[in-house]
């Protein structure tokens, strides 16, 4: 990756996916562990990262922020569909891509490109992935190249999560309607609604269909676990 005419010569976007290497990388993963290791490939903070590693891990950081259900607005197309599979970040892990955006934001050829260029869209696609890695918080919504959508904070929406009883954002918020049929009369119908994570983690899947809508195997467990049927 050179540079060239104030652009970083292999991308199109400042997003965290908008560049040749992060797409290499995307379409090389298979799972969380895949992640680890292009995060661990930074090596120590004093490093000093080509742009290549940097990319990739700052693709790898947003995959773990879209696991917990903080996805990127530029998540390549297909790769939500996969991300049902892996296994849910652990916390340890989500500090450690914390982390790794620091670092390519501190010491990385990445970031010197991006700064020689005079374009500060890259720094806000890095801000608001910090945002969205810290997972006790609520961030601020972004479109691609890190403009901002508004200037209001990504509200709560008003019902808890319905595995782990926590609050959830309007981004994250995943509806799932459960009800039963008797002779094509709904008798039962019940709504509510989850982090994508806890979907992940405490249902078989497949999890979600290509819409991102939660998908029929789903609703059927959580059917019998309503009403046993």
């Amino acid at each position: 990756m050179t540079f060239d005419r104030g652009y970083v010569v292999g991308t199109w976007s400042a997003g965290s996916f908008g560049n040749d290497s992060a797409l290499d990388f995307v379409s090389r993963v298979t799972g969380t562990a895949d992640l680890v290791r292009a995060i661990e490939a930074l090596g120590p903070t004093g490093n000093w990262i080509d742009s290549d590693l940097a990319a990739e891990a700052i693709a790898a950081a947003d995959i773990v922020a879209a696991l917990h259900g903080r996805a990127s607005v530029d998540l390549p197309e297909g790769l939500s569909d996969t991300l049902s599979a892996y296994k849910l970040p652990s916390d340890a892990l989500v500090a450690a891509a914390s982390k790794a955006v620091d670092h390519v934001r501190e010491n990385s050829e990445l970031a010197d490109l991006w700064a020689d260029s005079e374009d500060t869209s890259w720094m806000a696609v890095i801000d608001d992935l910090l945002a969205r890695l810290d997972l006790g918080k609520p961030y601020v919504a972004r479109v691609n190249d890190g403009q901002q959508t508004d200037d209001t904070v990504v509200g709560l929406i008003d019902m808890a999560c319905a595995f782990c009883g926590g609050d959830i954002l309007e981004t994250e918020a995943i509806t799932l309607v459960v009800e039963s049929d008797d002779d094509d009369i709904v008798w039962f119908r019940s709504t509510s609604h989850a982090h994508r994570a806890c979907i992940v983690q405490n249902l078989k899947p497949p999890h979600f269909n290509a819409d991102g809508s939660p998908h029929l195997e789903v609703l059927a467990q959580l059917r019998r676990q309503t009403i046993g049927s």
